[in-house]
């Protein structure tokens, strides 16, 4: 039998600083992101290294 879709919350990475565009848009969309799949979607900003830090968080 197939496991149910979400086993834990979807986060939602931002390799930008704090109250940047990217950041600001990915807080904006969070909510209807979390609507749309019937869970629960955070942001985490994770700066440096030129977006080195984000992309290893994966």
């Amino acid at each position: 039998m197939a496991q149910d879709f979400l086993q834990r919350p979807i986060n939602l990475i931002a390799p930008f600083n704090v109250g940047g565009g990217t950041d600001l848009l990915r807080r904006g969309l969070a909510p209807h992101f979390a609507e749309a799949i019937a869970g629960d979607a955070f942001v985490s900003n994770m700066v440096g290294g030129s977006g080195t830090v984000a992309a290893y968080a994966l």
